[in-house]
């Protein structure tokens, strides 16, 4: 069994954008991108438009995760976030629970909308991935949702994905949001990746998505508990 203090996960607070619609090949090809790197893999899917988590919580989380491959599991997290919240607001213990569902995850990747992520990661650091496509209204709600999560949390550096976008136009909407964040937030985008939309699914630039995965350095050691 891991320890929660010397062996604690990667945590990838993953912005849920409503204006991608490709959510989940998106979410599948970052997952895959630490998979290729030897990571056992976790996707928490707690948006809005998940699967709600399904009874079998109540006997234990751990019976709810769903192996994709050896290396790669899913949880159906719909409406988690509100079954943790505390009094004061948060819901930090979902990461507890979740750790101690999952003690073999080295990367744990959470769906969640801004406001639930900052619920959820309460008074801890992290570094968020965003998502975009190519429309102004999708970056101008990764914009707010990286807005929130630096005023609720201080989260001032971020990465982000833009899928079914040329790389041309990837770029641009990159530094876009760059100079935006830079100039309202003084906030910092580390790093960004392109991913686009083919007859296959979701193709294109694998190697900016795992130099992304490579860049996202947040690991967790807040917690003091034990398994």
């Amino acid at each position: 069994m891991r320890s929660f203090t010397h062996d604690a996960p990667r945590w990838v607070p993953l912005v849920a954008n409503s204006q991608v619609l490709c959510a989940a090949e998106v979410i599948e090809r970052l997952a895959a991108a630490w998979v290729g790197m030897g990571q056992h893999t976790l996707i928490v899917d707690a948006a809005a438009n998940a699967p709600a988590l399904p009874a079998a919580a109540a006997l234990g989380l751990s019976a709810c995760i769903q192996g994709l491959s050896s290396q790669l599991s899913y949880l159906p997290a719909g409406g988690m976030v509100r079954a943790h919240v505390d009094t004061l607001g948060s819901a930090a213990r979902m990461l507890t629970e979740i750790q101690r569902a999952a003690p073999d995850a080295d990367t744990v990747i959470v769906h969640a909308e801004a406001a639930d992520l900052a619920r959820i990661f309460k008074q801890q650091m992290a570094q968020p991935v965003l998502m975009a496509v190519d429309d102004p209204e999708s970056l101008k709600r990764a914009y707010a949702g990286w807005k929130l999560l630096g005023q609720r949390c201080g989260w001032l550096s971020a990465s982000l994905i833009v899928a079914q976008t040329p790389a041309d136009r990837a770029e641009h909407m990159a530094h876009s949001l760059a100079t935006c964040a830079e100039q309202f937030l003084n906030a910092d985008l580390l790093s960004w990746a392109a991913i686009e939309l083919g007859d296959e699914g979701l193709l294109g630039n694998t190697h900016s998505l795992v130099q992304l995965a490579a860049a996202h350095s947040f690991q967790n050691t807040n917690f003091h508990h034990g398994v």
